[in-house]
């Protein structure tokens, strides 16, 4: 599993602490991304699209979208998924976090609580 995280995000600091302390419970390997540093592609994009999908078949990619972010930087909503796609590949600082995503599966943290979903 990947657990994408902002270190300067407090919902996203509450949710690491969540699972380190859950997986002191119940062992479950997951690695942290940064995804600030390490930003995700398009094809990742879409990747954990299709994983939130498996969850949640209505799933639209807004939800994953700080609009508060996108209105900070002069950035206006796009029209079509795949401009969404490109705007998160160069402003990654506009996904809502923290998001837990496994092999198949992805969720998004808020409350945290729905991380544990997939532990």
């Amino acid at each position: 599993m990947e657990y994408l995280h902002r270190p300067t995000c407090s919902k996203s600091r509450e949710g690491l602490a969540l699972l380190q302390s859950h997986a002191d419970l119940k062992p479950f390997n997951f690695s942290v991304r940064d995804y600030k540093k390490n930003p995700l592609n398009e094809e990742e994009y879409r990747h954990l699209l299709a994983k939130f999908r498996t969850v949640d078949e209505c799933f639209k990619i807004e939800k994953i979208i700080r609009m508060a972010d996108l209105k900070k930087h002069g950035l206006s909503p796009c029209q079509s998924e795949s401009e969404w796609i490109t705007l998160l590949s160069t402003h990654p600082d506009i996904l809502q976090r923290p998001i837990l995503s496994s092999d198949t599966k992805a969720v998004l943290g808020r409350p945290s609580q729905e991380l544990l979903r997939l532990v």
